[in-house]
C-alpha cells in the first residue's frame, strides 16, 4: 500500500512510520474488516463536512474528529489512515492539512484501542455536535460581561456614555484579551481608550510580559497537557492511583501556566498599543486557604462578580446570615455557569461555594493556627478535588479515574 507524497518533513515522517509499523502488518491483515468499516466511516464523515461547512474550515473540522477516530481504531490500522486520508481529500490542497495531521497524531502518541466501534449513524451524530461547537462565536463569555460592565458602569455614572462607536467597538472587541481573558472593566479603560501613552520603554515592557506568557504556554502547559492525555488515555487495566492523581496534577499545571500564559501575552499586547490591564492571577497555588485561593485565581472575573453581583446582593453586610449565604450561593452559582454549558461546571462552582461557606463560618479561625505546611496541604487537596469536577463532563468518570 503507497504512502501519501507531500513536503519533505512530511514524507520522512511517513517512512519513519511505515518502516516503524511494517510488523503490525499481520494484525493489520487480520483487521480488514475493521479497516474498510473506517473507509466508510471516513468517507461519510468526509463527505457530510463538506455539504456542511465551508471549505476553509476542514483543517478546524479534522483536528476535532480525527482523534475521536484514532481512539475507536485498530492499533494496527495507522498505516492505513494516510491512505484513506488522500483518498476522501477531494479538495485541492486538503490532503496535505490531513496527512500532516494525522502524522502529528501518531507522533504523540493518542491511545488506539483494539477493535472498531465506529459506524456512520454514530459518527455523523458526533460530527454534528462538534459542528456546534465551532459556531459557537468565540470569547463570548468575556465579551459579553464587558458589554454589562460598560452598561452597569454608565447606569451608575461610573463612567461617561460613550459616542464614539469605534472607540466603543475598540473596548467590546479588543482583540488581546477578547478570547481568554483579563476582563475589562469599562471605567478601567474608559480614559485609556482616547489618552494613552505611548514610549519605547512601555512598548518593551509588553515584550517582555509576551515573550514570557508564550513560553508558560508553550514550554510548561503544553507539556503538562500532553502528560495530562498520555495518562487519561490509558486503557482501564493500565491505569493506577499514583497515574490518576499525577493526571489531576499535570492538568492544575495545565490550567494555570495556559490560563495565566494567555492573559500575560494579552497584557504584554496591551502595553505595546498603550493599554495597562489588572493581573489576572497571583501565583494562587501558594494559597493557604480556599478564600486566598480566590483573591489570586483569575482576579478579574472575581472582582466582576464581586462588584457587580455580590456587593449589589448586599454582600456580607446584611443583618441575616442566611442571606450572606445566599449572595455567596448566587455569585458561585454563576461562576460555575459562566464556565461553560455543563453540570460539572454548576457542581464545581457550587463546591467552592460549600468550603468558601464552612471556612467563613468557623474553619477559618483553626486555619490561622495550624502550620502554614498543613494550610497549604489543606487548600492544594480542594483546588485539585475541583479540577477533577472541571475536567470531566461526566462527573462519575472523573471519580471513577480518581479511584
Amino acid at each position: 500500500m503507497s504512502i501519501p507524497q507531500g513536503d519533505h518533513t512530511g514524507g520522512a515522517i511517513r517512512k519513519e512510520a511505515a518502516i516503524a509499523l511494517d510488523p503490525l502488518l499481520p494484525q493489520l491483515r487480520r483487521c480488514q474488516h475493521q479497516a474498510l468499516l473506517l473507509i466508510s466511516a471516513l468517507q461519510a464523515l468526509h463527505s457530510r463536512l463538506r455539504a456542511s461547512i465551508d471549505h476553509k474550515q476542514i483543517e478546524i473540522c479534522v483536528l476535532f474528529f480525527l482523534p475521536r477516530i484514532y481512539r475507536c481504531i485498530p492499533a494496527s490500522a495507522i498505516r492505513i489512515i494516510f491512505q484513506i486520508l488522500h483518498t476522501v481529500s477531494g479538495i485541492a490542497g486538503e490532503e496535505k492539512v490531513l496527512c500532516l495531521a494525522a502524522s502529528r497524531a501518531a507522533m504523540v502518541g493518542l491511545p488506539l484501542v483494539q477493535g472498531l466501534t465506529v459506524s456512520i449513524h454514530s459518527a455523523s451524530i458526533q460530527l454534528q455536535q462538534d459542528l456546534i461547537v465551532i459556531i459557537l462565536p468565540l470569547g463570548i463569555s468575556f465579551y459579553t460581561f464587558q458589554i454589562m460592565s460598560y452598561l452597569i458602569d454608565v447606569y451608575r455614572g461610573d463612567a461617561d456614555v460613550q459616542k464614539n462607536p469605534l472607540m466603543f467597538g475598540t473596548y467590546v472587541t479588543f482583540f488581546p484579551q477578547l478570547i481568554a481573558g483579563p476582563i475589562v472593566k469599562y471605567r478601567d479603560i474608559d480614559d485609556q481608550l482616547s489618552h494613552r501613552e505611548h514610549n519605547v520603554a512601555l512598548f518593551s515592557r509588553g515584550i517582555k510580559t509576551f515573550i514570557a506568557g508564550f513560553c508558560k504556554k508553550v514550554i510548561i502547559a503544553n507539556s503538562a497537557g500532553a502528560v495530562f492525555e498520555d495518562l487519561t488515555s490509558l486503557p482501564d487495566a493500565h491505569q493506577t492511583v499514583v497515574g490518576a492523581w499525577l493526571a489531576i496534577i499535570m492538568y492544575s499545571f495545565q490550567l494555570y501556566f495556559d490560563f495565566s500564559a494567555y492573559s500575560d501575552m494579552a497584557i504584554g499586547i496591551g502595553r505595546m498599543f498603550g493599554f495597562e490591564f489588572m493581573e489576572n492571577f497571583n501565583y494562587p497555588y501558594i494559597s493557604k486557604s480556599i478564600t486566598e485561593f480566590w483573591r489570586r485565581w483569575h482576579i478579574s472575573l472575581s472582582t466582576w462578580f464581586k462588584e457587580y453581583v455580590y456587593i449589589p446582593l448586599g454582600g456580607s453586610r446584611v443583618e441575616k446570615r442566611s442571606r450572606a449565604w445566599f449572595n455567596i450561593f448566587a455569585v458561585w452559582a454563576l461562576t460555575g455557569i459562566w464556565h461553560g454549558a455543563s453540570w460539572n461546571f454548576l457542581f464545581w462552582g457550587l463546591y467552592y461555594f460549600a468550603f468558601l461557606v464552612i471556612e467563613k463560618s468557623f474553619l477559618k479561625k483553626y486555619l490561622d493556627k495550624a502550620p502554614n505546611v498543613i494550610k497549604h496541604i489543606y487548600t492544594l487537596v480542594i483546588v485539585l478535588f475541583g479540577w477533577l469536577l472541571f475536567c470531566f463532563t461526566d462527573i462519575s468518570q472523573g471519580f471513577v479515574h480518581l479511584g
